[in-house]
């Protein structure tokens, strides 16, 4: 997982949304961890898996997203 600033991350909006198709991008913010950039395909895997509708251990969350895979 990559970590970024708000700055870093206006100033190459593309390569950052490039690495998010492989990978989530923190984005930081004074220091501190405030948004996670990652891909549709992620996201939806992220939901099924919250809404019980996963179809088994290839739709889990990868250990570094478990704690992160909670959405309103």
């Amino acid at each position: 997982m990559s970590v970024v600033s708000s700055v870093e991350f206006q100033r190459n909006l593309g390569v950052y949304q490039d690495k998010a198709l492989a990978e989530p991008v923190i984005i930081s913010k004074n220091g501190r961890e405030r948004l996670v950039l990652l891909s549709v395909d992620e996201y939806q895997r992220l939901k099924a898996h919250r809404d019980g509708t996963s179809a088994g251990p290839e739709n889990a969350a990868p250990p570094a997203l478990q704690s992160t895979a909670h959405f309103s």
